[in-house]
């Protein structure tokens, strides 16, 4: 592979600013107070209680960082900004608003497809397919997406569409084999001398991409420390070309090829979409529960242990039984709970690196309180007394039920979450859910005649027909598949590419799980099926996942419960997740952080995973 630059015409200035500030109460935390004289190129400054964030450039102008994406880019945290007065604020020129850093993340505007890498200047470089995203960022490629404003595509200027086999500019790349890091910058390898080089210009590890071919630093000049044109977030010795723009529309791109109407995320499809699992990358996470009764809501102490034992993500509980653990407008808040919790989690683990996932239990006991004739009944007349739950047909045909469901998945959308989890309980259980409304809507939907007037007289007829069960059974795995299918588009509809992955229970036979699913259909309507198995059950998951693999499942997570693990035990845990990644597992969850807590395991996960990934 050859890589190269493209270069962009000299111009200018930017055509006007995007006005809308976005950038959440917390820069209201930002409290040192200084004068004009005080600050110096370089620094953030912001005026006495208003939340828009400046950065002075060295052209002695204040330039808007638009947004919290924006200013994570090239942050890893909050820094601490100057606080001045308003007067003053205004009386340094504006400048053009910050744009986000060369190289680290992919950008998109909700109207349009077409995505977008980011060059030295606010260039923008169309990528045409998945197979040029992934030769450049892998098969997670789309990991590294974010939405930009309709308001702030004006900041932005049109470069050529990325070619096949190049690099765009400004990217920070490795080899797999050797710990050099260099900035790919106008067609030469730049080595950055040392860490220290590396953190001086406030770059991050996980913006580091992995080249197969062997680099050769060509004369590029090595980075010995912090570099202004590197860390300048304005930009203002780079001198690009404005593309025309109309309404913030840009306009001269290359012609489509895909239709306007396909997944706001997705690139044109190609045929290199056959990885397998070798290619795929493998992380670790672990659960994190909030509990009344555990000390372990410090999201602070359990993230950095995380971080201690090599894990990757974070899987956090935002609620159970009949609240939430963050504020919402369908579902109860936790009256225990601080509300600002599950997003100081989010925000926390992404500052340090970390991925996290929202382990939903789906929103069921709050309206099984109201309506308790709504809760699975087994064939014996009684409710299930295990995960009372409402079943899917209940909850795709009771409108008020759907639309709070997603409304809450909407809401974690809102808060940044990388994924959302559904917990077991969204299935039907075994033997149940033979209750007037299942029966009657299985009967309005497949035209199958059932006899019987109790429900003891339903479940014997419809389990003692061998045909009847098999559409019984079917109409049932349809109805999973359908709702998280809908929860899944749901996702979609509010602009984000992030998985859905529903927690897989008790495998069945035929194909088919007793609880109530097809993993065919599943591997086809969920972005990343995750079985729920633990210690010997090996072969079980061995077989799930290669049937989900073979189903075009290309990512698949996995728990691991440490009931059985002790101090220790680091040889038999390493090899069990060495095990579940052979065996095509992606990702794989301890459960949980209070056991690893309660028994003091740390050093035997961190020794665990790090066998795991030499």
């Amino acid at each position: 592979m050859i890589y190269s630059s493209t270069k962009v015409q000299t111009t200018s200035s930017q055509i006007f600013l995007a006005v809308l500030v976005s950038l959440l109460g917390i820069f209201f935390l930002f409290s040192n107070r200084a004068s004009a004289s005080t600050f110096q190129p370089g620094d953030l400054i912001k005026a006495k209680n208003q939340k828009a964030l400046y950065y002075f450039g060295n052209d002695l102008k204040r330039h808007l960082i638009p947004n919290e994406g924006t200013y994570h880019s090239w942050f890893s945290s909050f820094s601490s900004a100057k606080t001045i007065d308003k007067n003053e604020l205004t009386s340094i020129p504006s400048g053009s608003n910050v744009t986000v850093r060369p190289c680290t993340k992919l950008i998109k505007i909700k109207s349009d497809p077409k995505i977008y890498v980011i060059e030295p200047g606010g260039v923008l470089r169309w990528i045409p397919t998945q197979k040029i995203a992934k030769a450049v960022w892998g098969p997670n490629w789309s990991a590294k997406i974010i939405e930009i404003p309709k308001t702030l595509w004006a900041d932005y200027v049109l470069g050529d569409p990325l070619n096949p086999n190049e690099l765009p500019n400004g990217c920070l790349i490795k080899n797999q084999s050797s710990p050099d890091v260099y900035l790919f910058s106008d067609g030469k390898y730049r080595k950055i001398k040392n860490k220290a080089a590396f953190l001086a210009n406030n770059y991050k590890w996980h913006d580091i991409i992995i080249v197969p071919e062997k680099i050769t630093a060509s004369a590029g000049q090595d980075i010995l420390d912090a570099e202004t044109d590197l860390t300048d977030m304005a930009q203002t010795n780079i001198q690009t070309t404005v593309a025309d723009v109309n309404d913030g529309q840009i306009t001269n791109e290359t012609p489509e090829i895909m239709p306007s109407a396909q997944v706001a995320v997705q690139l044109s499809e190609d045929n290199s979409n056959n990885e397998n699992a070798a290619e795929q990358p493998f992380s670790v996470g672990t659960y994190l529960i909030c509990e009344q009764w555990q000390a372990i809501c410090d999201h602070g102490n359990g993230i950095e242990k995380i971080k201690f034992i090599g894990g990757d993500i974070v899987l956090l509980s935002v609620g159970g039984g009949d609240a939430t653990l963050f504020p919402s407008n369908y579902i109860p808040k936790a009256g225990w709970i601080n509300p600002e919790h599950t997003q100081n989690v989010v925000n926390f683990a992404h500052k340090h690196g970390l991925k996290v996932y929202a382990w939903l239990s789906m929103p069921n006991q709050y309206w099984l309180e109201k309506y308790p004739d709504w809760i699975q009944v087994d064939s014996n007349g009684t409710p299930t007394d295990y995960w009372k739950i409402i079943p899917p047909s209940r909850v795709l045909g009771t409108p008020e039920v759907l639309e709070k469901l997603k409304g809450v998945v909407g809401e974690l959308v809102e808060m940044g979450f990388d994924g959302i989890d559904v917990n077991d309980n969204f299935q039907f259980l075994p033997d149940a859910s033979f209750d007037d409304f299942t029966v009657n809507k299985f009967k309005e939907e497949t035209k199958v005649q059932i006899v019987g007037e109790t429900l003891q007289e339903r479940a014997q007829y419809i389990k003692s027909n061998k045909t009847i069960l098999s559409s019984w059974r079917d109409w049932r795995a349809e109805q999973t598949t359908k709702l998280l299918a809908l929860l899944q588009q749901h996702i979609r509809d509010n602009g984000s590419n992030i998985p859905l992955r529903p927690h897989l229970m008790t495998p069945g036979d035929d194909g088919f799980d007793t609880y109530g699913y097809d993993w065919k259909a599943i591997a086809g309507a969920v972005d990343m099926p995750f079985l729920m198995m633990g210690y010997g059950e090996e072969e079980v998951v061995k077989e799930k996942a290669k049937l989900l693999k073979s189903f075009g499942a290309k990512k698949i997570a996995a728990s691991l419960y440490l009931d059985t693990i002790e101090i220790g035990d680091e040889v038999k845990l390493g090899n069990h997740i060495k095990w579940l990644k052979e065996a095509g597992v992606n990702e794989v969850f301890f459960f949980t952080w209070a056991k690893a807590e309660e028994k003091g395991l740390w050093n035997t996960l961190h020794k665990a995973v790090m066998m795991t990934k030499q």
